[in-house]
């Protein structure tokens, strides 16, 4: 067949199957080779190339596989009548919606200011990897079954007992006695700096009200990729049937780690540690940047530095990204511009102990007039 050119390179670094799938795909793109056009049989195409029968048999599969080109039996292989349509890639926006301040490389470490990431030196990766390794083994010699939506029971178990502290009323009564949901999603809670932190209400959720949501990104790492959800026992199967619905369950080792870590105390440790740790930069970063010019925001974890309204603290904060810094500018969380304040949150937990001064000094030279210089 003329209108089928194949050339092979056996030094290439692709196999001579997708050569083939490729050179027969580029002839019918180019229509070179027409609908209805007969492809040669195995034995032919593969003594005309040299190359086993099986060779060809799988880069036929392959394009039947993508629809281009169906088998009739013994009649042989033929072009396909009604070729797939390929639309042209719009990779005008291949990064989505988001702001470009808020697009740093998903698996990058976590740069200077950035909020929401847990410190990476205040972590105990010696002992988690010890209880880590353990979990994996015993999740290995378990049975092999689906792993339960809701979750492994030991953490289920762990996390109960971890929400059993409460001492607010009002808002359950209220909620009781109007039949409405209270959805608490108070993920940073465990990790409030500025005084004690309030109670979890689903601990002492009678009434069967509290919807209670939980995260350990911002507690261990978001990595690990485990939240948590604690219902009322009349919502418990009807959840889980939707957990089941909407996506795979986290992996049982990490899950039976978490769990072991909780049990053993580990988990709390490591929070009172973080704390003591995060009280410390927070200080330190309030020093170097003047403390009056600053107010505290997210539990503690971040400062707002206060910019004077109208300035554009966007492009403040993507300049910044080219210095390695990564402040989230205020004015993106307002849904009304006509109340938009601006300012710059500043995350304290990955902050270094050597250079901040120059990374604060760095970020005022950025801000120019907005801040000044001391």
């Amino acid at each position: 067949m003329d209108d089928l050119r194949i050339e092979l390179n056996r030094q290439a670094g692709t196999s001579l199957v997708e050569q083939i799938v490729e050179a027969i795909g580029t002839s019918i793109s180019e229509g070179r080779l027409y609908s209805g056009a007969r492809l040669p049989s195995w034995r032919d195409l593969s003594a005309q190339l040299g190359v086993a029968r099986g060779t060809v048999k799988s880069a036929y599969e392959r394009l039947i596989d993508e629809q281009l080109v169906v088998a009739r039996g013994a009649a042989g292989t033929f072009v396909a009548d009604r070729l797939p349509v390929s639309h042209p890639a719009d990779t005008s926006d291949l990064r989505g919606p988001l702001p470009e301040f808020y697009q740093h490389p998903f698996g990058d470490p976590a740069m200077v200011f950035q909020v929401g990431i847990p410190a990476q030196d205040v972590f105990p990766y010696k002992v988690w990897s010890r209880i880590a390794s353990g979990a994996a083994r015993e999740a290995a010699m378990a049975s092999v079954s689906y792993p339960d939506p809701r979750g492994e029971p030991g953490l289920r178990a762990e996390i109960a007992a971890y929400l059993s502290l409460s001492r607010r009323h009002q808002l359950l009564e209220w909620a009781a006695r109007r039949g409405g949901w209270i959805i608490e999603d108070d993920y940073l809670s465990e990790l409030q700096l500025a005084g004690r932190a309030a109670p979890a209400l689903a601990s002492q959720d009678k009434y069967g009200r509290v919807i209670h949501i939980g995260t350990f990104s911002k507690t261990i790492s978001p990595g690990l990729r485990l939240g948590f959800i604690v219902v009322p026992p009349a919502l418990a199967n009807r959840v889980g049937d939707v957990a089941a619905a909407l996506a795979p369950a986290a992996s049982i080792a990490s899950q039976r780690a978490l769990g072991e870590s909780m049990r053993k105390g580990h988990y709390l440790r490591h929070l009172r540690r973080m704390k003591r740790t995060y009280t410390a930069r927070r200080s330190s970063l309030q020093r170097a940047l003047n403390a009056s010019a600053t107010d505290e925001a997210m539990a503690g974890l971040a400062l707002l530095l206060r910019l004077p309204d109208g300035t554009d603290d966007k492009a403040i904060a993507l300049e910044a990204l080219e210095f390695g810094l990564a402040p989230a500018p205020l004015s993106t969380w307002y849904a009304d511009p006509a109340r938009t304040r601006s300012g710059l949150l500043l995350g304290i937990t990955n902050i270094p102990e050597q250079g901040l001064d120059a990374c604060c000094n760095r970020l005022k030279q950025l801000a120019g007039i907005a801040v000044g210089q001391e």
